[in-house]
């Protein structure tokens, strides 16, 4: 049994080899080239005619695209045929090239000419869902921030475009070549770029992919809706306002701002705000308490900024942050000693022509007053009166600041104490605190000598 010859080859409307006046050459009229991306079949024929006018039309037929190759072969039997179409949704691309290389059946009546025709052909066998191709490219920054690209082809099969194939398998594509390079976790697509051609046959793509590092949310690790999202912490530390006598240690707050920028997916929502107030602010509440390992925190200032047009949120926070130990940490303390000499003196006028200030001076009764002024700010919310001072007995006694007196003796006169609650931060993040002012004033009494003391 003799094997299949190509007998002839239609291209659109130009038929070359048996029955035409296109004659094949009979030593090598044809020769094929079959892969998985292309078939290409070339056969050689003599233009024996009208050579002006049949080349013209020669370079015409085969400058057109995309039309219908038929393969006729004689076999024994009779004869077979072999169409490629790019109607029907085939995946089909035919593409025609005249080559005239020069040759020794070149004479004043004929011309050797090769036709050749290469079809692009559909990525159709068993697993392959029109994936052509597909590369991936996995690098890192100095960090060590995994970066994936993947590229590839898809083209039309039988019943899908290129298109629908690549929108049904680009996603499991993507978990494979995730796992090809030796990666895992969760990962945001930055970019991706597609191109198909006219017909939908052919689909070229590119994806860019960026490791996520960090948890999106203070519910899920991966966010599907934030893409890229980044925040930096600028921490500043600064001295509270307090006595150098106090014994109370002081914890004054950790001021800082924090940075944010994250891209929105305009396939999972556009409703930017809720997404900042119900996700966004929490997640930077939560990583601020854990990078800086404090308890409590404040927003002072937040402003976000919505890119409408491109989905994106920016966006400034100001904050303050505790570090919480004992009961009601202690922020601000300061104290403040008034005394007060009231001579005693009385003035009386002198009714004479003299002068109008003319005055007796008598000594009356002296006064002498001290007053302790404490103030301080706290975390939390005051109960009941386990912050009042005891002045006679404490530190504060004018005892304690003076040194005992001898013959003096110091009288509680007067005792006010303040306090007022004093809320700090936005209705996102905010912490309580509250200021204490106590107030005491006392009154110099000398004892009376050899008589029983004034005041007991």
């Amino acid at each position: 049994m003799t094997a299949p010859r190509l007998s002839s080859l239609t291209y659109g409307s130009r038929t070359i080899g048996a029955g035409t006046t296109n004659v094949p050459d009979g030593q090598s009229p044809c020769r094929i080239t079959s892969s998985f991306e292309e078939y290409i079949v070339e056969y050689d024929f003599i233009v024996t005619a009208s050579l002006h006018s049949e080349i013209a039309l020669l370079e015409d037929d085969f400058r057109k695209r995309r039309e219908t190759l038929t393969l006729v072969y004689t076999t024994e039997g009779g004869t077979s045929t072999r169409i490629f179409s790019e109607g029907s949704g085939t995946g089909f691309e035919q593409r025609a090239e005249l080559i005239k290389r020069g040759d020794t059946a070149d004479t004043g009546n004929t011309r050797l000419y090769t036709a050749r025709i290469t079809v692009k052909l559909p990525a159709d066998t068993s697993g392959d869902g029109g994936l052509l191709e597909a590369t991936a490219e996995l690098g890192y920054d100095g960090c060590r921030h995994a970066s994936i690209t993947i590229s590839g082809v898809y083209t039309m099969t039988p019943g899908d475009d290129a298109r629908g194939n690549y929108d049904s398998g680009i996603a499991s594509l993507i978990s494979s070549k995730i796992s090809d390079v030796g990666e895992s976790g969760s990962f945001n697509k930055l970019t991706e770029v597609s191109s198909q051609d006219d017909l939908n046959t052919r689909l070229e793509f590119r994806i860019e992919l960026l490791k996520v590092e960090y948890a999106e949310s203070s519910g899920a690790f991966d966010v599907s809706s934030i893409i890229n999202q980044q925040m930096s912490v600028t921490r500043q530390e600064v001295s509270g306002e307090f006595s150098p006598v106090a014994d109370a240690t002081v914890q004054p707050p950790l001021i800082g701002t924090a940075t944010y920028e994250a891209c929105i997916s305009l396939d999972v929502t556009s409703s930017l705000v809720s997404l900042w107030v119900g996700t966004i602010l929490p997640w930077i509440a939560e990583n601020i308490r854990e990078k800086l390992d404090v308890g409590l925190i404040c927003f002072t200032e937040a402003t976000p900024t919505y890119d409408l047009p491109n989905n994106r949120i920016t966006a400034v926070v100001a904050f303050e942050a505790f570090i919480e130990g004992a009961a009601f940490p202690l922020l601000q303390y300061t104290e403040n000693t008034i005394r007060t000499l009231i001579q005693g003196k009385a003035l009386v006028p002198v009714w004479t022509d003299a002068t109008a200030f003319a005055k007796y001076v008598f000594q009356g009764p002296a006064r002498e007053l001290l007053k302790v002024v404490v103030s301080e700010i706290r975390i939390g919310l005051p109960e009941g009166e386990q912050f009042g001072f005891d002045f006679q007995t404490g530190r504060f006694s004018p005892d304690s600041i003076f040194g005992p007196g001898g013959s003096r003796q110091w009288v509680l006169v007067d005792d006010e104490e303040n306090i007022m609650p004093i809320r700090k931060g936005l209705p996102s993040e905010f912490c309580d605190t509250f200021q204490l002012v106590r107030s005491s004033t006392f009154e110099r009494v000398d004892r009376v000598p050899q008589q029983i003391d004034a005041v007991t």
